[in-house]
């Protein structure tokens, strides 16, 4: 069953496959967003009560307000940016409304950012959507919605797959019958590195968030595969260092035109 709450400021759908075996599902329209969430078999088979439902509810409401990072005063800052930058008020403030920078798993976040290397992003997601399927079991199957009725089409949803299913022996080969191309020992690297020296390597990930910008930074240029631009883009997406700005050359031909 869809909730949902309303979002003036939340400006597609997208999945979410929880390694805990709980998945979440939303879409949204021009000022909502609608949500579900799926638990574990032996969690949903267990007999709720009213109050149980009411605190997974709260633990949902939480997971989307950290993801979006829906505390973050999006109205707020534009009108602060309109204020002080005449190009982002004449230009982007009334033509991209709503845009929220993503709060994403560091591991996930990674890997993802090294998929992208000289990519573009429909490549990205299907290159993403196959390292999950090929490494890890599937937790759900469910139809999907279209204008908010369900259909007879369904998707299989898996988790993202763990340091220490992408560091084992012939990750890279099969990454490459995947499409990966050179990125396939890229990806099967960063994993071994992380696992190799750290006993959790998804919590050392997480530990940057505590370190200084340039810290972090170094600590994510030691992965193989991740430059400047790539190790810019995780600390921004992820290690919450919102004054990071990653620069391709997109954003270089923008900054030459406007600034």
């Amino acid at each position: 069953m869809w909730s949902k709450f309303s979002m003036d400021e939340l400006s597609s759908q997208s999945d979410c496959a929880l390694r805990n075996g709980e998945h979440k599902n939303e879409r949204q329209d021009v000022d909502t967003l609608f949500y579900r969430a799926l638990f574990p078999e032996s969690a949903a088979s267990a007999p709720e009560d009213e109050d149980e439902i009411q605190v997974r509810d709260k633990q949902t409401l939480a997971w989307l307000r950290d993801y979006f990072q829906l505390d973050t005063d999006l109205v707020k800052l534009y009108s602060e940016w309109s204020e002080k930058d005449s190009v982002f008020r004449e230009t982007v403030k009334d033509r991209f409304p709503g845009i929220r920078m993503l709060r994403q798993d560091p591991w996930e976040n990674v890997v993802s950012f090294i998929c992208s290397s000289n990519n573009h992003i429909g490549r990205i997601t299907k290159m993403v959507q196959s390292l999950c399927t090929a490494f890890s079991d599937e937790l759900c199957s469910l139809s999907t919605p279209h204008d908010g009725e369900e259909t007879s089409t369904t998707v299989s949803y898996h988790p993202f797959p763990t340091p220490k299913q992408l560091a084992d022996d012939g990750v890279a080969a099969k990454l490459r019958e995947l499409g990966f191309g050179y990125r396939a020992e890229y990806v099967q690297r960063t994993a071994q590195i992380l696992c190799e020296e750290h006993e959790d390597p998804e919590a050392y990930l997480k530990s940057l968030r505590d370190l200084p910008v340039e810290e972090a930074r170094t600590e994510l240029l030691k992965l193989c595969g991740v430059g400047p631009k790539v190790a810019d883009c995780v600390l921004l997406m992820s290690l919450d260092k919102k004054a990071v700005v990653p620069v391709d050359t997109h954003v270089h031909q923008i900054a030459l035109k406007y600034y």
